[in-house]
């Protein structure tokens, strides 16, 4: 096995309400198993990730200088065993296999007349549901702005949001109160993670739905946390969510808790995104996934995923 580093290069920005996106440094791996190259890739994000590049670079030399034990990946660093464990879910799917997964068109924090014609744009793509970013902007003008997208386009589209925890937990519930009549799907992660209490509180009294994300960062899947916040949805990203493992243990928990739940890219290259595309297919998911950031970069690496519209079709050779 051997791993080196490569730079992505991003179209246009992309922006959150916590940070801008420019380029993304990654590390890719590559192993041999019976005379075919496979890669993985370590894409940790910045300000996000438990881990750093660096730390990633060391853990993996250190690897490599005791005879490449990667037998136990438990306290391996989320993204490397999001890498690793991608390699396996690769090697080991059938042949011939096709998919299509339903995806929610994703729109990043701008100035509103960009944010505007990215909602445009993805509308007429024909995307059903579609994610924007708030929190970044007054919150006066981020409500006018959705309540334009909403007498525009009506019951024809779902709309979700993503805060990255930037509402203060004095005023979530009312903001989120405010939010209600814009008839939104769900929010994800309104308040900063590590509050289990205002969490709790919030997803018990928001006046729309609670999904939880960054909350998920550095944790094993934990049913006391699911049962202490009682969120109304999780969503789940591989790469800084403890691997495909971890995830699927909180799956296991959200059946038995009946939580909805749906996967997210984490700015991955093609490499990530399709291993995370042939993991979802095997749940066969119902709700959108936010699998649609394989087109943010200037280049990329070839594989079979193809995106019509609102549908991203996946293959195997």
């Amino acid at each position: 096995m051997h791993f080196k580093r490569h730079q992505l290069q991003f179209i246009k920005p992309a922006k959150t309400s916590k940070i801008e996106y420019l380029k993304k440094d990654i590390l890719l791996i590559e192993q041999q198993f019976e005379g075919k190259s496979w890669q993985g890739e370590v894409a940790p994000l910045p300000h996000l990730s438990d881990e750093s590049l660096e730390d990633c670079e060391q853990w993996l030399h250190e690897a490599i200088n005791n005879n490449n034990t990667f037998e136990n990946l438990e306290e391996a660093p989320s993204s490397i065993r999001f890498a690793l464990e991608g390699i396996e879910i690769e090697r080991s799917v059938k042949p011939l296999k096709m998919d299509r997964i339903k995806i929610n068109g994703l729109v990043w924090m701008n100035d509103f007349g960009f944010m505007r014609s990215e909602v445009n744009q993805k509308a007429n793509e024909g995307f059903e549901c579609i994610k924007i970013k708030v929190g970044q902007h007054d919150f006066d003008a981020e409500c006018r702005f959705l309540e334009e997208i909403r007498n525009e386009f009506g019951s024809k589209i779902e709309l979700r949001l993503d805060a990255n925890g930037a509402f203060a937990v004095e005023d979530a519930l009312e903001k989120l109160r405010e939010l209600k009549r814009f008839h939104i799907h769900s929010i994800e992660q309104p308040i900063a993670p590590r509050q289990w209490d205002a969490m709790e509180m919030v997803c018990r009294e928001s006046a729309i739905d609670i999904a939880l994300d960054e909350e998920l960062i550095g944790v094993k899947a934990n049913l006391q946390l699911l049962k202490k916040i009682k969120p109304q949805y999780l969503i789940f990203k591989p790469t800084l969510h403890g691997g495909f493992k971890n995830c699927d243990a909180w799956i296991s928990l959200c059946r038995t808790m009946e939580i909805p739940w749906w996967a997210t890219s984490a700015l991955e290259s093609n490499i990530g995104l399709y291993q995370i595309a042939l993991w979802v297919s095997q749940y066969q998911p119902t709700l959108p996934q936010g699998l649609g950031t394989g087109s943010l970069f200037k280049e990329n690496f070839k594989r079979p995923l193809s995106r019509e519209g609102q549908w991203l079709s996946i293959a195997t050779p």
